[in-house]
């Protein structure tokens, strides 16, 4: 008579000090050498012509500040920022080196205006008594002393499928000429 044989669970395994920090590297190369960063994207406008604009953040992992990727100009009727609802990040977790409006130019620092949600560029911020006043563009037209924001409004932008470039079909690729273009073609197994 043969007795069934008892297992014993193994012990459970704790990672070593450090560990989640190694992986969060490994993850974040993994991203950067794929192009699978973490991106954010800032709806803004110019204060002084009321055009709209986006601010492009990225990063590679959780760990690190999101960085100024780019700024994009939009069209007025785009109406500055993704369509997704904005989500509200610490102004602590963005690096706005390298900010500068693409409309008027204004680079010393941004505004979110508390009336229409959007971030503005401080084209029309002036002091006043040892005051910073601002005035948001005219399509909102708040006006204000600025106090300091620890939030900033912004998109989770996640790439779709559809956003790839795609290729182009094989009757519009350019036949190749030269030494090899007169191979045989290997065909199918026949039928």
């Amino acid at each position: 008579m043969r007795l069934p044989t008892i297992f014993k669970p193994k012990p459970t395994q704790v990672a070593p000090a450090g560990a989640d920090a190694a992986f969060q590297q490994k993850v974040a190369r993994f991203r950067v050498q794929h192009g699978m960063l973490e991106r954010v994207i800032v709806p803004a406008a110019c204060a002084k012509t009321d055009r709209p604009f986006r601010a492009v953040f990225e990063r590679s992992h959780a760990g690190e500040k999101f960085r100024l990727a780019r700024i994009e100009k939009m069209e007025a009727s785009a109406g500055g920022g993704p369509a997704k609802a904005p989500q509200t990040f610490s102004i602590d977790d963005m690096d706005f080196s390298g900010w500068r409006c693409p409309w008027c130019g204004d680079a010393r620092l941004t505004v979110q205006c508390s009336q229409c949600g959007v971030t503005i560029c401080a084209g029309r911020v002036r002091d006043q008594d040892g005051q910073q006043l601002f005035q948001c563009r005219d399509s909102c037209n708040a006006r204000g002393v600025l106090v300091d924001t620890k939030d900033v409004f912004a998109s989770r932008d996640e790439a779709k499928r559809s956003e790839f470039k795609q290729l182009p079909s094989q009757a519009s690729r350019p036949r190749l000429s030269g030494p090899g273009s007169n191979l045989p073609r290997i065909s199918g197994p026949k039928k």
